[in-house]
């Protein structure tokens, strides 16, 4: 059974993907998770002490569990990442939880620059891990995989936003398949150098 604290942290998830930080009040917030506002109180002094602990808990957790698979492969990465990419299941009308609240409130708080920092640090080192992992085992060519990791993360952002604004899933289809593509001529060069030497 979830804890009245638990029950707070998935129900501003929740307010804030619908309807971002200043759309949401803390009335929404207890009327969605059925919780008092003593408790409430009890476990957070604001809407922001509030909000900082969701973005902290549940978008580090989902970075963590949206590119597990990911992290966890030893070969085949790059075909991975495209799978991964491909199979993500995603609400096109309300776009990334991540990239919304980055949008939303960066220009609010310190606060929320410095913890949107570090998840979005967690992000790219996840993925410039896996590059440097697929260029060691000559999947692709060497790269700049700090760089790379970047690129793909504004990449999967950008084909989120896009499809947000249509609701529907064909721009984030046409972009992640024109970075399998950009992945592939990586792969073939790799492929083509390695049977040189």
């Amino acid at each position: 059974m979830k804890s009245s604290r638990d029950k707070l942290i998935d129900a501003t998830f929740q307010e804030i993907y619908k309807k971002g930080y200043s759309g949401t009040s803390l009335g929404d917030i207890l009327e969605n998770s059925q919780v008092k506002k003593g408790s409430l109180y009890h476990h957070f002094s604001s809407k922001k002490d509030l909000v900082l602990a969701m973005i902290k808990e549940k978008f580090l957790e989902r970075v963590e569990e949206n590119w597990q698979e990911l992290s966890q492969k030893d070969e085949d990465i790059i075909d991975t990442l495209i799978f991964v990419l491909k199979g993500k299941d995603k609400n096109f009308s309300n776009g990334c939880p991540l990239g919304n609240v980055l949008q939303e409130c960066s220009g609010l708080d310190e606060d929320f620059v410095v913890l949107m920092d570090e998840i979005l640090n967690s992000w790219e080192k996840l993925f410039e891990n896996a590059l440097n992992k697929a260029i060691e085992k000559k999947e692709i060519k060497n790269v700049d995989a700090k760089g790379m990791a970047l690129f793909l993360i504004a990449i999967y952002e950008g084909a989120v936003l896009m499809s947000k604004r249509s609701k529907s899933s064909k721009e984030y289809q046409i972009c992640i398949n024109q970075l399998e593509h950009f992945l592939d001529l990586l792969k073939t060069r790799s492929k083509i150098d390695t049977k040189k030497t």
